[in-house]
């Protein structure tokens, strides 16, 4: 595992998380803000090579609506400021990379998966003040399906978020979550055909649906301004069951993910 690259860049992956590097507004307020970063990632899913990317994020209020862009996703809340803060929900859409020219000699045999695109929604609920005046845990649950036929299949995913404020200037984040695969897509990802083991001398290996991943993060915001903040965070995501048992990451990956995060943000309001 590459922990030079990985000391020295970030990646921010769940975008309630990238709220958070604004304190995650108080709803029914406003607080717009856009981020912007360098990153590390696994170079594909199960590997354990990191590879550097660009990053960035942003929450901005329209109306009634919020949209939050991160990475490669971009969400687009209508219960949010409607509901003062209590719930969040609405539609979210998403391109996801493909995977050819990685580095495990193996694994960059198989045949190229092509990107594509996939669209969801999702809903949630949130709890304020458990423990002091400044925090919150909300529960959500969001649904991803492939539109751009490549997988063709459908993600599930349940998260846990916990905020609070260290200081007037420091607020802190924590996630749980866990991501439920289906057939297509954990065959698409994991898999492993007749055609792709003559060409890379891995077993053949079909991976069905079920819990892909459980993951783990921590965030932490520090304000230097009013507008102007510094936004880290530390992710690790353990792949399971047919995901771990794969030869893609059986044979030179890792099911133990790592993403470090770093990012410069900036208050629009």
């Amino acid at each position: 595992m590459r922990w030079i690259v990985l000391a020295a860049s970030c990646l921010l992956v769940f975008p309630s998380m990238a709220c958070a590097a604004e304190g995650k507004p108080e709803l029914g307020r406003g607080r717009d803000f856009v981020a912007l970063g360098v990153g590390a990632t696994p170079d594909y899913l199960g590997s354990n090579d990191y590879r550097l990317v660009p990053f960035g994020f942003a929450s901005y209020r329209v109306g009634d609506v919020r949209y939050t862009w991160q990475g490669l996703s971009l969400k687009a809340d209508f219960l949010e400021l409607r509901s003062g803060g209590n719930w969040v929900g609405g539609f979210s859409s998403a391109y996801v990379p493909g995977r050819h020219d990685v580095d495990n000699p193996l694994v960059d045999r198989l045949p190229d998966i092509a990107g594509t695109a996939e669209v969801g929604a999702f809903v949630g609920r949130r709890f304020r003040h458990l423990f002091n005046r400044s925090d919150f845990v909300s529960v959500s649950l969001g649904a991803m399906a492939d539109i751009g036929g490549v997988h063709d299949g459908h993600t599930l995913d349940l998260g846990l978020d916990y905020s609070t404020a260290l200081s007037r200037r420091v607020r802190a984040l924590i996630n749980l979550g866990t991501v439920y695969a289906s057939n297509g897509f954990m065959q698409t990802q994991f898999g492993v055909d007749e055609r792709g083991s003559l060409a890379s001398g891995l077993p053949t290996f079909a991976a069905d649906a079920g819990i892909q991943q459980v993951s783990a993060s921590a965030g932490l915001n520090m304000q230097f301004t009013r507008r102007w903040g510094i936004f880290g965070q530390v992710a690790y995501t353990r792949l399971t069951g047919d995901a771990r048992d794969s030869p893609v990451v059986r044979f030179g990956g890792d099911p133990d993910q790592w993403r470090l995060g770093l990012a410069l943000s900036y208050r629009l309001d």
